[in-house]
């Protein structure tokens, strides 16, 4: 008998250990998983800026403990974490106080984390642990919860709480309708009055209003015209007084509870206890008492100060306008440009003797080396302006806040002279530029002056006729380098090998050469030009400028067009 006993209670002893066993690793397994929520919370969502997406992560975390079905540090951590969240994120003090409640009550060695702490949240939290507003259960919580929209079976369990008021802040509203505000009082807790302080969208001043008992509570309506029109967010906060002290309140001035007012709702319209929710407003001008801030003339009415005019304008030179668009100032500007040069070529004679900076060419760029007969053509006959040199350039501008752009360009000239036996072309160009474009703006058309100075060869070319009557031969430079009349020698008999000179046979028939002027290789140009600038950001511009090219002298000019792009 005895060894049939001692089995059945080894039989029940292992049983009951697998029962432990398993609930043991059932409870971490919840653990692990409200753990997981909770960080992912923390670190996606909350770190985004998604704090409803945060909430609904913490809500779900809290769903999977119902019940005592986590430990109480993972209960308290999803609490502590509401609570950041509502305070830090949603500026929601009620409900982030509450939650921190929560999270002590679950387990009081629960302790903030320094890295998603403000001072806010430290403060909130230390008047939690010091036993101060919390959260606590109310026979109004169905009703408090009907006001913010929500349903009796979403609200926590726990209505939030702010010193002595019970209060669930709505989260939304849509526009030009009136917003309902509920609260009920902590059990034998007495008020003289209860005031709400609210700031509408698109209003500068705080607006007073006193909340009068209502059913079980008290509640008010703000109206549609107060609301507003224009999509933003409501601030509002509730004081409690008795005999002039302030004896409870929900949220601050500091830290006011914030609803959306927008065309349409996520969830259901707020509404009074045992009321429907109030309907939208036809109009919000016949809402709109005289007066009142923020309601007054339209664009071009007379005024003194901006609460004169209509909501959304302001006044200037003493007249209701709309506000003018801050524009951001782009400093950094990057230039693209191509450019073509002329250059004024006067009338002038013996082009193609050697003189002022003229060389000539056959074609095929052979250079013209003689002296051509002087009265029969070799002149430019009538002056002006000639296409000559084109130009590759980049550039960098700084724009300064009055207008004023200081820059550099640089780049690659192509299209000059050939090369001469005594002149080889420059094909850098180098600029420093002043650009002035008026004050900083969002318009599309951006004019502008300007003033260059810098290094560049300008060329250009005009064809002219000449003839050569006679022999001659340019001597080699050994002996001299000069041209002398009929062939060129015979080398000495000791010398037969010698080069005796470039031989340079007469022509009696005009021909045409290309007489090439050379400017630089400095200048400096006054000018101006149109930027069409797309978002404030790129588009093409067109310049044209005009100067003086020294020593070299001469009249210049140019056409540049490009794309110009500001970060």
């Amino acid at each position: 008998m005895q060894p049939r006993m001692f089995r059945f209670f080894s039989v029940v002893a292992v049983a009951g250990a697998v029962a432990l066993s398993a609930g043991s690793v059932c409870a971490q397994a919840r653990d692990d998983a409200a753990t997981k929520l909770a960080d992912e919370a923390l670190l996606n969502e909350y770190l985004a800026m998604d704090f409803q997406g945060a909430i609904k992560k913490l809500e779900k975390a809290l769903a999977i403990c119902e019940g005592g079905k986590c430990s109480p540090k993972v209960l308290a951590r999803i609490h502590r974490d509401l609570g950041v969240v509502y305070l830090a994120g949603l500026n929601d003090a009620a409900t982030g106080q509450a939650e921190f409640a929560a999270a002590l009550s679950a387990d009081p060695n629960v302790a903030l984390d320094p890295d998603l702490s403000t001072d806010a949240v430290v403060q909130a939290f230390n008047e939690a642990k010091a036993g101060g507003p919390a959260a606590g259960g109310a026979q109004g919580g169905g009703e408090i919860g009907a006001i913010a929209g929500v349903g009796t079976e979403e609200l926590a369990a726990d209505v939030p709480t702010s010193g002595t008021l019970l209060h669930v802040p709505p989260p939304e509203q849509t526009l030009s309708t009136p917003l309902p505000l509920y609260l009920e009082l902590v059990s034998g807790i007495e008020v003289d009055k209860i005031l709400v302080h609210y700031l509408p969208p698109t209003m500068r001043d705080w607006v007073t209003l006193p909340m009068p008992e209502r059913g079980l509570g008290y509640g008010v309506v703000i109206e549609c015209g107060r609301v507003g029109g224009t999509p933003g967010n409501l601030q509002y906060y509730i004081e409690a007084y008795q005999g002039g002290t302030v004896v409870g309140f929900s949220g601050s001035q500091d830290i006011p509870h914030r609803v959306a007012i927008k065309s349409a709702l996520d969830g259901e319209r707020p509404s009074l206890p045992g009321e429907e929710p109030p309907a939208p407003c036809e109009t919000v001008a016949d809402d709109c008492p005289p007066g009142f801030p923020g309601c007054g003339e339209d664009v071009g009415g007379e005024c003194q100060v901006d609460d004169d005019c209509s909501v959304g304008l302001v006044c200037r030179e003493e007249k209701c306008a709309k506000p003018q668009k801050k524009v951001k100032v782009r400093h950094s500007w990057l230039t693209a440009a191509f450019q073509v040069d002329v250059m004024m070529m006067k009338k002038s004679s013996q082009v193609c003797s050697g003189s002022n900076y003229f060389t000539c060419f056959f074609a095929g760029d052979a250079e013209y080396l003689g002296s051509p007969d002087p009265n029969n053509g070799n002149a430019i006959q009538s002056g002006g302006f000639a296409a000559g040199t084109m130009r590759v350039l980049l550039g960098y501008e700084y724009l300064l806040n009055f207008g004023l752009g200081v820059g550099l360009r640089g780049g690659f000239a192509f299209g000059g002279q050939p090369k001469s036996r005594d002149h080889t072309f420059l094909p850098v160009h180098a600029e420093v530029r002043f650009a002035y474009y008026g004050k900083p703006s969002a318009r599309v058309v951006q004019p502008y002056a300007l003033l260059a100075a810098g290094m560049a060869e300008v060329n250009a070319k005009k064809s002219v006729s000449l003839t050569q009557s006679m022999d001659q031969c340019l001597l080699p430079p050994e002996d001299g380098g000069v041209l002398i009349a009929g062939a060129c020698p015979d080398p000495p008999e000791s010398q037969q090998d010698r080069f005796m000179g470039t031989p340079l046979p007469a022509f009696s028939e005009p021909t045409r050469v290309d007489a090439w002027n050379r400017a630089g290789n400095g200048f400096v140009a006054l000018g101006g030009g149109m930027r069409f600038v797309m978002k404030n950001r790129f588009g093409p511009f067109v310049e044209l400028r005009a100067g003086y090219a020294f020593p070299a002298a001469s009249m210049i000019a140019a056409g540049q067009g490009g794309v110009v792009l500001g970060f």
